[in-house]
């Protein structure tokens, strides 16, 4: 199939940080990314060798993150209403919601998820849709070589944020910007946030190794997905991209 979902107006100011693809605990092999017609601005497609972010990533994070793992969180139930639930009648609620989001869930992935009562980031109760954990650094299936291999970037809620302060579209986030649902972030295996440190120092490696492709009607790219991640910069204007995935 072929998937486009990032061409959105919606999506527009949305930067989508660097990541590989992955369903749960699988990966497809390669990509084909094709550009249709490019943004009337921005919009570049982004490329980051997933070798040199091992190489150049400090070893004391690495050796933590790879000891303990990570766990994305993959969706984020607001149930924000609660608070105006006598405390008794929450407690009673809490276990059948749980057990009825879990159910909902599973009905819409193939892959082992974990649901859990949290606060969200305004302090307000949610429920967590978890994947499995994963390591973060892989070997290259063909070449055997040692890659970073894990969306940080991509899905940590506190660079992301970080990001829309950067690009002036923090306020336009809150308002109109991706479904509370579709929230994303990273945690070590064991469920313990990540340290802002250490995300800020994903996030500076990351865009100091990162390549601006200004891709042209007709371009395609060929991509490693063990090897190489991707992202896309905000854009102005109809952006036509597509991309189709293959072993």
């Amino acid at each position: 199939g072929v998937y486009e979902a990032v061409n959105k107006e919606s999506r527009a100011k949305y930067f989508v940080g660097m990541h590989n693809e992955q369903v749960g605990t699988r990966s497809p092999r390669r990509a084909a990314f094709v550009c249709f017609k490019p943004a009337d601005e921005g919009g570049e497609f982004l490329l980051l060798d997933g070798r040199q972010m091992f190489r150049e990533l400090d070893e004391e994070f690495l050796t933590e993150v790879y000891e303990k793992q990570v766990r994305f969180i993959a969706a984020e139930l607001p149930l924000g209403f609660l608070e105006a639930v006598h405390p008794a009648v929450r407690d009673m609620l809490e276990k059948p919601m749980l057990a009825m989001a879990s159910q909902a869930a599973k009905k819409k992935v193939d892959f082992d998820i974990d649901l859990k009562w949290e606060k969200d980031n305004e302090g307000k109760p949610c429920i967590h849709v978890i994947a499995p954990a994963q390591p973060p650094v892989v070997r290259h299936p063909e070449t055997g070589e040692p890659v970073w291999f894990c969306n940080v970037h991509s899905h940590s809620d506190y660079l992301r944020q970080q990001r829309e302060e950067r690009d002036g579209t923090l306020k336009l986030s809150e308002t109109t910007g991706s479904s509370r649902l579709n929230r994303t972030d990273i945690r070590f295996g064991d469920f313990e946030r990540i340290p802002h440190k250490w995300q800020e120092h994903v996030d500076e490696t990351v865009m100091k190794n990162l390549k601006w492709v200004k891709m042209a009607k007709g371009d395609v790219v060929l991509v490693d997905n063990y090897m190489t991640m991707h992202g896309r910069n905000i854009f102005e204007g109809v952006r036509k991209h597509a991309v189709t995935w293959f072993k």
